[in-house]
């Protein structure tokens, strides 16, 4: 993101609890009044993605042009098989983007091991396809970081 000179401060955020009612994502916005409606964007790197068996992400927007920008990211970096989801996915960002956030999200698929111990890398984890998703996304942040509209 600093290689791209934003215009805009950027904030990354690491939040924990989703599963049991996001007391992270929430302790950060109390923090922070008004930033969900305030900020220009959010991208939400979300649970799952590169999950094995099923290591297609699925992703979703809260506008067309978040849309477009993710879906071009994502067929850009090997993802063409990424699906949109009609509804916006991961806990956090439809909590944002009720709030009143402009969100694009990206999750893994369906995963019957998700929050089991048997969840553990090398053998449920596709690190090739964690390491695409993170550079489509890491594409749509710079350019919500850098653009002036």
């Amino acid at each position: 993101i600093a290689g791209v000179e934003p215009v805009r401060d950027v904030l990354f955020v690491a939040t924990s609890g989703h599963e049991i009612g996001l007391p992270g994502v929430e302790t950060f916005l109390k923090a922070r009044p008004g930033l969900e409606r305030g900020a220009h964007g959010g991208v939400h790197f979300g649970a799952n993605v590169g999950a094995v068996p099923d290591a297609s992400p699925r992703y979703s927007a809260s506008g067309r042009d978040l849309e477009r920008s993710a879906g071009e990211a994502l067929r850009e970096a090997g993802l063409g098989t990424a699906s949109l989801s009609p509804t916006m996915v991961g806990a956090e960002s439809t909590l944002i983007t009720y709030r009143g956030a402009r969100c694009v999200a990206m999750v893994g698929g369906d995963y019957e091991l998700f929050h089991r111990e048997a969840d553990r890398w090398p053998s449920t984890i596709d690190v090739e396809t964690i390491a695409r998703c993170a550079n489509a996304f890491t594409n749509v942040a710079a350019t919500l970081a850098s653009s002036d509209d």
